[in-house]
């Protein structure tokens, strides 16, 4: 009875916690401000690069990017339709994000990404019309570094898309070549 008693305390103080210290030093868990409304794990579908392309209706190309940080890289980079410029972030800080400013509220169903190899283990996809207020609209791990398009499951009027990374797949930063956007069969 003690054990549970004090077991059950212990994971009630903890639970409006996102800060921890182990062993291995300071961690963070981001995963409640990211995730508010607790949306389930996708992973996106693996596709070929070459649809990150303006003949294939990536609207992203050419558009204002911005990120948290940058690394040896522009965030520019990420949206110039070649696959062999990226963004990176800083190194060994979480969380980081990027976004696209179309300049006007433009229809999108599907945000895809060309990871490098230092990925997102755990992203969000988030929307807003003022790039001030962003509501996530998706909410996707990783395993690996692959080239994926997350479909939305709707279809958004939106000015600004954010990919929202808080738990880096590596010991560096996020680095993509590539961020996509598309309205598929609109």
């Amino acid at each position: 009875d003690a054990g549970y008693k004090y077991a059950h305390a212990v994971a009630t103080a903890m639970s409006a916690n996102t800060g921890y210290t182990s062993v291995a030093g300071e961690y963070e868990d981001y995963e409640d401000e990211f995730n508010p409304d607790g949306l389930p794990a996708v992973q996106g579908n693996v596709v070929d690069a070459s649809l990150f392309s303006e003949e294939n209706g990536d609207i992203a190309i050419g558009k204002t990017a911005y990120a948290s940080s940058t690394y040896n890289s522009s965030a520019a980079n990420a949206v110039d339709g070649k696959t062999g410029t990226r963004w990176e972030s800083t190194h060994g800080v979480d969380p980081q994000w990027f976004y696209i400013d179309f300049g006007s509220p433009t229809k999108f169903n599907t945000v895809g990404f060309i990871w490098e190899g230092a990925y997102a283990k755990q992203y969000v996809i988030q929307v807003s019309d003022d790039g001030e207020n962003w509501t996530t609209v998706k909410y996707v791990t990783a395993t690996s570094n692959k080239t994926v398009q997350i479909p939305l499951d709707q279809t958004y009027n939106k000015r600004y898309v954010r990919m929202a990374g808080f738990k880096r797949g590596t010991t560096y930063g996020y680095s993509f070549y590539e961020m996509g956007v598309w309205n598929i069969g609109g």
